[in-house]
């Protein structure tokens, strides 16, 4: 099991007692019950491994033991092209991916992109992590094959108290290109879906975050930063951030 500590509320007091997204009143939540870690399955080096091969014995068994250490909550990768093969197998899967994360008390933080590592996503691809849905699939004119991806996996979970927030994109990377895809499922998402946040994981500080800041309910910052003291000052910069645009930050 590949297992990354990665999620937290940065900023709040005391946790909600009520965890609120998929239900109307998630707009008041700040996200500080939140204890998580990325998962990525034992048997899988990428997403379209995940999910071209679900193993649910092996996801169980892992759950179980994320909900052992005391999270509460687990950011997984998805992949297109998984989807695009076989549209309802992979629904079937994700179903039973959530109903996995119900059963061991664990709300799904689901990755609907991906901007890491350059790699074109294919179904025998194995090897290595891979983009989603991949640069060649980003360009404006691919949009429109997305949009069922996007409404099996949103659409059909509207009011789903399993998820916890949608991420639109995993550290995209900052080109012109990425940023309207971005911004572009940013609000279709919203759109489609009002009783679930969105948010936008990014990497490189405060100038990534600030260019996604008013395209997500929730802004959560990933950061490589070593030693502590630079750590720190790039979470203070992120909770500068959220106070001036009013939303809940998560690291």
């Amino acid at each position: 099991m590949q297992m990354a500590i990665a999620m937290g509320a940065l900023g709040a007091a005391a946790a909600p007692k009520e965890q609120a997204a998929g239900k109307p009143g998630w707009k008041n939540d700040d996200f500080s019950w939140i204890r998580g870690a990325n998962y990525t399955p034992s048997y899988a080096p990428n997403d379209v491994v995940i999910w071209r091969d679900f193993d649910a014995a092996v996801v169980d068994r892992e759950l179980g033991y994320a909900a052992d250490l005391g999270l509460n909550s687990v950011r997984t990768f998805l992949n297109y092209i998984v989807y695009e093969a076989d549209p309802e197998g992979f629904a079937r899967r994700f179903e039973s991916y959530l109903a996995l994360c119900e059963r061991h008390g664990l709300r799904a933080m689901p990755v609907l992109f991906d901007s890491c590592f350059g790699q074109e996503p294919t179904l025998d691809w194995n090897g290595h992590w891979v983009m989603n849905p991949g640069t060649s699939r980003e360009h404006p004119d691919f949009w429109p094959k997305l949009e069922p991806y996007i409404e099996v996996l949103v659409g059909r979970h509207r009011g789903d108290e399993r998820v916890a927030i949608w991420d639109i994109m995993n550290e995209p990377v900052f080109s012109p290109g990425t940023v309207a895809f971005v911004k572009h499922w940013s609000a279709r998402v919203r759109d489609i879906d009002s009783t679930h946040p969105v948010t936008v994981s990014v990497a490189g500080g405060l100038a990534f975050a600030n260019a996604f800041a008013d395209d997500q309910d929730v802004i959560a910052m990933h950061s490589y930063s070593f030693p502590m003291p630079m750590l720190r000052y790039q979470i203070d910069l992120m909770l500068d951030l959220g106070r001036a645009k009013g939303k809940p930050v998560i690291i």
